[in-house]
């Protein structure tokens, strides 16, 4: 990811298997204004755990196992495609819409729980 720097090495924050991941506050898949666009995507959460599994988190940083990351990509690919020719997702989500996709699959690969830790990144201006 071209604008993060790290400036120290990176400790492993997974919990063992289960991925971590920065929470981005511009990143809200489950609020009432995304909800329908993200519903196209991933279906109707029947449930509040399911719908806590739609982390608003993106890509970068999230650290995750190998196995998981294999399932996400094409998933992520697809969905990447799919949501940029949706219109509604693509006026809603602007710039950030991979970001989205990449949430949503995670969501349907089942990669959860995700450790959403905001001490993983500074994000101006903070």
């Amino acid at each position: 990811e071209p604008d993060h720097i790290w400036l120290k090495p990176l400790p492993n924050p997974m919990e063992g298997d289960n991925a971590a991941a920065f929470p981005f506050f511009y990143i809200e898949p489950t609020t009432d204004e995304n909800i329908a666009i993200t519903e196209r995507f991933v279906g109707k959460p029947e449930t509040l755990d399911q719908k806590l599994r739609l982390y608003p988190i993106g890509s970068s940083p999230t650290i995750m196992a190998m196995d998981d990351l294999k399932r996400v990509v094409p998933i992520w690919y697809n969905l990447s495609l799919k949501v940029h020719e949706e219109e509604v997702a693509v006026e809603a989500w602007g710039w950030v819409q991979e970001m989205y996709a990449f949430s949503l699959a995670m969501y349907n690969a089942g990669v959860h729980p995700v450790s959403l830790l905001p001490s993983l990144m500074a994000q101006p201006p903070c």
